[in-house]
């Protein structure tokens, strides 16, 4: 299908050509918008691809996935620009016609003026930066404090551990041990706060699947011990950090600070440009260099008539989304300090001890 210019359409229902799966990888550089990541995921069963290329260059490349009248894009924590909504979500209406809904899940857009019925919810947010050349351009860019901490830090750590080290791990060498290791030091460290940790086996068995194909891991050892450690994913010019994670006896030294500074500096070292660190608002990753971005739960819907059918989702998810929004505003206001919200946080917290089971986090 031909489109404005040299702009051509076009649409792979049910499979997944071999060249889209580089493209993805080019094009969002993310760890939750490549082929991989679903496959291990979920799978690709019946999943399709949507590619908007410009000349032999792809400008937008979606994975779907169909179900009677409600189609999916599997992409996230990615940003589409509303007219490529409006052009994806018209071809995909025209295209079949018993989808009655479209749903997108934690991108960045602006979803005002769409000429279609449409419900759109913050569902998360992310924390993004680009990257320059060098590691000397990194650093300089990073705030006078920072700058000044992570040398003091530094100096101390090293004073007092000379044999404290930092280390990559080859891709091809990363083993069940290091994200073992991982994993039980942020099981550990989230213990500590009152908090669940979400790295169960399960995860991470997708984990060391994903880190065959684009892991990075970087370690902090002492007298030859790991005291530390990340799991970082690669993907195109992109880096995605999955799991930061240190022995809370070194937490004098900012050590989880220390190596997330390193391992980003080794990220640029390998050509990477951009960065995420991942989901939800710390403030350790705005004084990296981060900046927060709103990712939205968007729901388009075909007419009007569509939307009021679906009335009664809409109103349960934006129930369920106005109380996840106010945890994540308690949990922001603990991290930044505000003495009203660290309270109720700290007494989520005491709950979540007390009965013994998970509990959304504010």
């Amino acid at each position: 299908m031909q489109g404005q210019s040299t702009e051509v359409i076009e649409r792979y229902d049910g499979y997944i050509p071999d060249f889209i799966e580089s493209e993805l990888e080019q094009l969002y550089g993310g760890r939750c918008a490549n082929a991989e990541y679903f496959r291990i995921n979920g799978g690709l069963e019946d999943v399709g691809a949507y590619r908007v290329a410009r000349g032999d260059v792809p400008v937008v490349v979606l994975l779907y996935r169909r179900d009677r009248g409600t189609l999916w894009v599997l992409n996230q924590a990615i940003a589409i620009p509303r007219a490529e909504v409006e052009r994806f979500v018209a071809h995909m209406f025209s295209a079949f016609r018993e989808l009655r809904r479209i749903d997108f899940h934690a991108i960045a857009t602006e979803a005002t003026g769409l000429p279609y019925p449409s419900l759109a919810l913050q569902s998360r947010e992310d924390t993004v930066a680009e990257l320059p050349g060098t590691v000397e351009e990194y650093e300089a860019s990073l705030g006078k404090s920072t700058r000044h901490n992570l040398r003091r830090y530094g100096a101390r750590l090293q004073r007092d551990h000379p044999d404290f080290r930092f280390s990559v791990v080859p891709r091809e060498q990363i083993g069940r041990e290091h994200l073992q290791m991982l994993q039980r030091l942020n099981r550990e460290r989230l213990q500590d706060k009152g908090r669940p940790s979400t790295l169960d086996d399960a995860e991470m068995h997708k984990l060391r699947q994903l880190s065959a194909r684009y892991g990075l891991v970087t370690l902090a050892t002492i007298g030859g011990d790991a005291v530390g450690g990340m799991l970082s994913f690669v993907v195109g010019d992109g880096v995605s950090f999955r799991i930061i994670a240190h022995d809370p006896s070194y937490d004098d030294y900012s050590l989880g600070f220390i190596i997330y500074f390193m391992t980003i500096c080794e990220a640029i070292r390998r050509g990477c440009r951009h960065m995420n660190f991942g989901w939800d608002y710390y403030p350790y990753k705005l004084r990296l260099g981060g900046q927060r971005r709103p990712l939205l739960m968007l729901s388009v819907y075909r007419s009007r008539f569509a939307y009021v059918r679906d009335g009664g989702s809409i109103l349960m998810r934006a129930l369920a989304n106005a109380r996840q929004q106010l945890a994540l505003s308690v949990r922001r206001g603990a991290l930044s300090g505000v003495r009203s919200a660290r309270l109720l946080h700290a007494l989520a917290g005491k709950l979540r001890r007390a009965f013994g089971r998970k509990m959304v986090s504010p």
